[in-house]
């Protein structure tokens, strides 16, 4: 659904999009939005998978916009202008839950903590691509012919 350049502004012109349940796309850049209700109909769009958002005052004025966003719409995929990959679906998810546990400091060490597991993931996945790259080598000098003169 396009609704970009349309000069929307209040809660209420943008109310009735929750009565589109199979929503996927919705694009209302550069419109004036600024109340940040707004987030509360996206959320219950949940097939919502892209989200074109930016040039509205909303994005501005709500303190961590992007991960409260992806917080909140669990199908979301892509937001403005970057797409939503999985590394960052864990921590703005991790940081929602946190935030609505207990507070800012919540989220931000709930952040963190699933930062350093997903660095400790990559780094057993490197280590096991390393090891296998080991063996390779290794498989191939022991299947060489040996040079004998």
């Amino acid at each position: 659904l396009i609704l970009s350049f349309n000069r929307l502004s209040a809660y209420e012109h943008v109310e009735n999009i929750t009565h589109l349940t199979q929503l996927q796309t919705l694009d209302l850049q550069h419109n004036k939005l600024f109340d940040g209700r707004i987030f509360d109909l996206f959320q219950e769009l949940s097939d919502l998978r892209v989200l074109y958002l930016q040039g509205n005052p909303v994005v501005g004025q709500v303190a961590h916009y992007r991960k409260a966003l992806i917080g909140r719409c669990k199908s979301l995929r892509y937001l403005d202008t970057r797409p939503v990959f999985s590394d960052e679906r864990r921590r703005c998810d991790a940081w929602h839950e946190g935030l609505a546990i207990g507070g800012i400091e919540m989220a931000n060490e709930n952040e963190r903590k699933v930062m350093s597991k997903i660095k400790e993931e990559c780094s057993d996945e490197e280590k096991s691509r390393l090891r296998y790259l080991d063996d390779l080598m290794e498989g191939a000098r022991t299947a060489a012919p040996s040079d004998t003169l």
